[in-house]
């Protein structure tokens, strides 16, 4: 029986070292690499897929006709040709991203080149990332359409329902953004419309989309993990790792959590893995207990997790971060509980991971400094999770046993 071929419409690279490819890679495990084919917009130095990579400044190129940029075609390599790779601005604002939309829509990048690699492909099923590029939702639309593809649209995300300016993160609107929003909303519910399968990460999630739009199919899948577990004794020590990213308030966050874990108990050391930006690394060179790590690869983390007393997940608590961040649940926070590592969580209790972890654990879920300042002394006095817990864990969060699952559900479709 042929192979069919999954064709992934995605903003950045498929990288099990990128927050939205290792989100994305953990629902389709069943997949083997050779049947994996990339569509982005960024690349990732580690993708090791079919990808083929069109910038935004690849684009920009042909629309101003300065000629076609070398596009970035890379078959299952490592080796990354740096002259095609191309920093991107992450400031976003509502404005740049309807010129952004514009200048695709008007340019003519689809080459005889892109055309080959697509036929070549010739996907059965076609995935799009759901993320806030409309153009995107085209490009998937497009070729589905053209090859009689399944469309299943992903995300974890919930832009097309943000009413407040996300991009400059403040409750205020304007002029541009009531443009952006609408269009955004506007092509979201087109492409979910269309779509055969929407898969989402949350019930809440779930249930936010149904309310809003008509699907033909819509499920959910927790966010999944690839990892198992080592050994559900709480390791010896007192080492408490953060993996992941700090912006968005967060190290606001975080640098609370240590100071009032500092004065229960100072013999406890904060591990810190992921980029930091110096700004933030400033901020926390005056806690004698944290530690920066620096950025390490997902099996080193892996093993410094295996190593680690306690995961540590942090939220902001600004106003803004509680209304913006309401759908937000980490694949750091699955790969965590089937790891069996204790998850100390100390987040918004708006935040639906929080309400999750809280059913779970709430020895170990602090929604607010008052709550951490009084019961953080809890964090000794735990044992490790349960069977049961452990065996909700797996039902929740099995990469292997949910990707089956999803495997079937796709192949009735």
């Amino acid at each position: 029986m042929k192979e069919e071929n999954y064709l992934f419409v995605t903003n950045n690279a498929l990288s099990y070292n990128c927050a939205n490819g290792k989100f994305i890679l953990n629902y389709f495990q069943f997949l083997k690499p050779n049947q994996i084919f990339n569509f982005s917009i960024r690349d990732e130095t580690d993708s090791c897929f079919n990808n083929f990579q069109i910038s935004d400044k690849n684009v920009l190129k042909i629309f101003f006709s300065f000629g076609i940029h070398k596009f970035f075609c890379n078959k299952n390599t490592n080796n990354v040709n740096n002259k095609t790779m191309v920093s991107y601005n992450n400031k976003k604002s509502s404005l740049k991203q309807l010129l952004r939309n514009l200048v695709w829509c008007c340019s003519f990048w689809e080459t005889r080149q892109f055309k080959k690699w697509v036929k070549k492909c010739a996907p059965k099923f076609v995935v799009l990332y759901l993320g806030d590029f409309p153009y995107l939702f085209k490009v998937a639309a497009k070729i589905s359409k053209k090859f009689g593809s399944k469309l299943l649209v992903v995300t974890g995300e919930n832009y097309c329902f943000k009413e407040n300016d996300y991009m400059k993160r403040c409750f205020s609107v304007s002029l541009f953004y009531k443009i952006f929003h609408r269009y955004l909303y506007k092509e979201t519910k087109s492409i979910i419309q269309k779509c055969d399968l929407l898969i989402l990460n949350s019930p809440q999630l779930l249930e936010l989309y149904n309310s809003k739009i008509k699907c033909k199919k819509s499920i959910y899948l927790y966010p999944q993990s690839i990892k198992n577990k080592s050994n559900k004794k709480i390791e010896n020590g007192k080492t408490i790792l953060y993996a992941g990213n700090l912006g968005i308030e967060r190290y606001k966050s975080l640098i609370t959590f240590a100071k009032v874990l500092s004065e229960f108990d100072n013999e406890y050391k904060i591990k810190i893995y992921g980029n930091i930006n110096d700004e933030i690394l400033s901020s926390l060179k005056n806690l004698s207990n944290v530690i920066y790590c620096g950025k390490v690869n997902d099996a080193d983390l892996t093993k410094a997790i295996n190593k680690a007393t306690f995961m540590l997940h942090v939220e902001a608590f600004d106003d803004y971060s509680k209304v913006d961040l309401m759908y937000a649940f980490s694949t750091k926070i699955a790969e965590s509980l089937m790891l069996s590592k204790p998850l100390i969580s100390f987040a918004p209790p708006e935040i639906i991971s929080t309400s999750y972890l809280m059913s779970y654990n709430p020895d170990l879920t602090f929604t607010s400094e008052e709550d951490l300042i009084k019961n953080i002394k809890k964090i000794n006095s735990f044992k490790g999770y349960n069977e049961e817990q452990l065996h909700n864990f797996i039902n929740n969060h099995c990469s292997t046993l949910n990707s089956s699952k999803l495997k079937l559900l796709i192949e009735e479709l």
